[in-house]
């Protein structure tokens, strides 16, 4: 059937396939016998389209990639954390847009109050001058890049398979080739990536909070925030861990792990305001004067993607992982602990965490922070458990 459709007309199919694999998903129908065939055989089609598209792209060899750096620590350049043969994971530093958006100008003009975009956010609340984003992700995998590939195709993301917002840092996951874009895009639409992450927000969450269960809104094309509303909102669950309660004199405030079952924009950042506790130095979702007051301690908001789980195409599990930058690890060093919630065990100087499927304990890199160990104590906690995980993703990561 591929061979009658055009190139636009397989990736319209491609599009309703996963439309129906993320309809499946959020119903809880996924886990009927029936739905999971259905699944194995979009997977399949998926694949299918996939390479035809890369058979018909007159694609060139792919180019080795850079060295990642020994340290990204203190890095203010991309890097590549994990490479395959056809996708690939890239750390992005702060101040980074993925790709940029339909909505920009040419000159990818935004507005920026009191600091550069990297280190505060957006903020209506005065007028503010313009800055530009040209440090572009799409833009670096593009110069290393053979330029016949899917990094210059906009029509899928130029390989990328999801955002992180511009303050934010972490990990972002990068597709070479079309089979593997379909290959990690089904994953995706079907709930199989773990995206997981670091947050220091305000006041004190309860630790018995587990789970931000809320229609997200937003207008596409838009600079504006996004809003919990439950008609018209579109659904977006968050899963979270309350690592412990810190004070940085009266101020309270709660470091989590965060896990996003779905992937709206500016999830997290909404999802925790709407508990009235929103993420540190954001000027987007805090009042003004808190967002000064962030300011002056800590140099951007306070989110970092430290870790992504997804399967290659032979079908075995990949981990990858970022600990904090050292920016967001001195913001921590200023904090006291007053209550930690995560197991206490200690494990040396090592954040670990562990394989779901074999329940295999994996030591990945140091962590330079007490605080920010605790992070890493969670997440192990976390895959143990299954905590974080819906029935859906339980029955999947168990075949």
């Amino acid at each position: 059937m591929l061979e009658h459709l055009s190139a636009a007309g397989r990736v319209e199919l491609a599009a309703d396939i996963l439309g129906a694999v993320w309809a499946f998903h959020v119903s809880g129908t996924a886990l009927q016998d029936g739905a999971q065939k259905i699944a194995a055989c979009a997977h399949k089609s998926l694949l299918l389209i996939g390479k035809s598209l890369d058979s018909s792209s007159c694609l060139l060899p792919l180019l080795p990639f850079p060295a990642a750096a020994t340290d990204r620590m203190t890095s203010e350049e991309p890097a590549v954390v994990q490479e395959m043969p056809d996708r690939l994971v890239i750390f992005k530093p702060p101040g980074w847009e993925v790709k940029r958006g339909r909505s920009r100008s040419s000159s990818a003009k935004i507005l920026a109050s009191g600091a550069l975009l990297c280190y505060g956010d957006v903020s209506a609340a005065t007028p503010a001058p313009e800055v530009n984003v040209e440090r572009q992700l799409s833009t670096y995998i593009q110069a290393i890049q053979a330029p016949a590939t899917i990094s210059s195709d906009s029509r899928h993301q130029y390989g990328f398979l999801h955002r992180l917002d511009v303050p934010s840092s972490g990990l972002i996951l990068v597709a070479k080739t079309y089979e593997a874009y379909y290959d990690l895009s089904f994953q995706l639409h079907a709930g199989r990536v773990q995206r997981d992450y670091t947050v220091l927000c305000h006041g004190w969450v309860c630790p018995e909070q587990e789970e931000v269960s809320a229609p997200i809104h937003w207008t596409n094309g838009s600079a504006g925030a996004s809003t919990v509303q439950v008609q018209g909102g579109k659904p977006a669950r968050t899963h979270l861990q309350v690592i412990c309660h810190m004070l940085r004199g009266q101020q309270r405030f709660s470091l989590l792990a965060v896990r996003i079952a779905t992937g709206r924009r500016h999830q997290i950042r909404v999802h925790l305001k709407h508990l009235g506790h929103p993420t540190v130095c954001d000027g987007k979702y805090t009042v003004p004067e808190v967002f000064v007051d962030d300011l002056q301690w800590c140099p951007r908001n306070f989110l970092h993607r430290c870790r992504l789980s997804f399967r290659d195409l032979g079908g075995t599990r990949r981990f990858a992982t970022e600990p904090l930058p050292e920016d967001l690890a001195r913001v921590l060093k200023q904090l006291a602990v007053h209550t930690a919630f995560a197991k206490t065990e200690s494990w040396s100087n090592e954040a670990l965490t562990a394989d779901a499927e074999t329940g295999d304990a994996i030591a990945e890199r140091k962590l330079h922070d007490p605080a920010a160990q605790a992070v890493g104590r969670a997440l192990l906690r976390i895959e143990r458990s299954q905590i974080y995980l819906s029935s859906f993703e339980v029955e999947l990561m168990c075949t």
